[in-house]
C-alpha cells in the first residue's frame, strides 16, 4: 500500500476532525467522519472488534480507577483513625509535641545544643512508658505531659546560667 493510500485509509478511520485539530485549524467547522460507526463496522469487521475491545478496556480502566480511589480512601481513613504504630514511646512523643512551646516561652535560641539539653532533661527525669493502643496512648500522654513540661522548663531556666558560666 502506498503512503497516500495509507494516509487516506487512516484518515477515513480517524476522521477529518482529528486531523484538523492536530494541525490547529480551529477556524473551520468540523467535518464528521465519512462513515458512521454502523456502516464502518459492516464494511470493515475489524473495526467492530476494535471498537468493542476499546469499550471493554475503557470500562475496565474506569472500574479499576474507582477501586483504586476506594482503596486509597480506606487507607486514609485507617491512617486517620489510628495515628501511632502498635508500640509507641510516650516520653519522646511528648517532647516532640512540647519542645517548640518551651523554646518560645523562654525565648531560647533553637540550636542543637539547647534543644538537646531540654530533651535530655526530660528523658533523664521521666521514666519511659509505652503504649500498645490509642486509648492507652491518650491516658499516658495526659498523665505524663505535665512532668515532661516541668523537666524541660527546669532545663530551660538553667540554660542561660550555663552559658554565662562558660563565658567567664
Amino acid at each position: 500500500m502506498s503512503r497516500t493510500a495509507k494516509t487516506k485509509h487512516v484518515m477515513s478511520l480517524v476522521g477529518k476532525e482529528s486531523h484538523e485539530q492536530s494541525h490547529g485549524n480551529t477556524n473551520r467547522t468540523f467535518i464528521s467522519p465519512k462513515k458512521t460507526d454502523v456502516t464502518a463496522a459492516v464494511s470493515n469487521p475489524a473495526l467492530s472488534v476494535i471498537k468493542t475491545d476499546t469499550e471493554k478496556e475503557a470500562k475496565a480502566s474506569d472500574d479499576s480507577k474507582e477501586k483504586s480511589v476506594h482503596i486509597n480512601e480506606e487507607k486514609e481513613n485507617k491512617a486517620h483513625s489510628f495515628k501511632h504504630p502498635a508500640i509507641t514511646a510516650i516520653v519522646p512523643e511528648l517532647i516532640n509535641q512540647e519542645l517548640e512551646t518551651v523554646v518560645k516561652r523562654f525565648n531560647i535560641s533553637p540550636t542543637d545544643n539547647n534543644l538537646w539539653q531540654l530533651t535530655r532533661a526530660a528523658l533523664e527525669a521521666v521514666k519511659p512508658e509505652f503504649s500498645l493502643n490509642e486509648a492507652e496512648y491518650e491516658e499516658k500522654c495526659a498523665r505524663l505531659r505535665q512532668r515532661v513540661i516541668m523537666e524541660m522548663t527546669k532545663a530551660a531556666i538553667k540554660l542561660p546560667k550555663q552559658k554565662s558560666d562558660k563565658l567567664t
